[in-house]
C-alpha cells in the first residue's frame, strides 16, 4: 500500500513521528509537504482535505495519513495504525 503523508510543509513538530515511522518500517508513501503545490502538495493539498465538501469526516488538524480509502487523523491514531502493518 502507498500511503500519503499531510502535514506543514516547513514545520517538522508531530508530523516527523510519522515520517520517522513510515521511513523506520519502509514503507512507501509520498509526503504532501516536500511535494510544490504544482504537483499536488504543499498547504493546497492539505486544505482540499481539511475544507473540502467530498470529505465526510475530514481531520481536525494536521497530521493525518490517507492509507487506500481511510483518513487516518492524529499522530497517536496513525502511529497505532501503521505499527502493525509495518512491523
Amino acid at each position: 500500500m502507498r500511503y500519503v503523508l499531510y502535514y506543514w510543509p516547513g514545520i517538522p513538530g508531530r508530523g516527523e513521528f510519522v515520517r520517522l515511522a513510515l521511513e523506520a518500517g519502509g514503507a512507501s508513501y509520498v509526503d504532501t509537504a516536500l511535494l510544490p503545490e504544482g504537483e499536488g502538495g504543499g498547504v493546497a493539498a492539505m486544505m482540499r482535505l481539511l475544507e473540502g465538501p467530498d470529505v465526510a469526516g475530514p481531520p481536525f488538524a494536521p497530521p493525518f495519513l490517507r492509507a487506500g480509502r481511510r483518513l487516518i487523523g492524529q499522530t497517536a491514531n496513525i502511529l497505532l495504525f501503521l505499527r502493525p502493518r509495518l512491523a
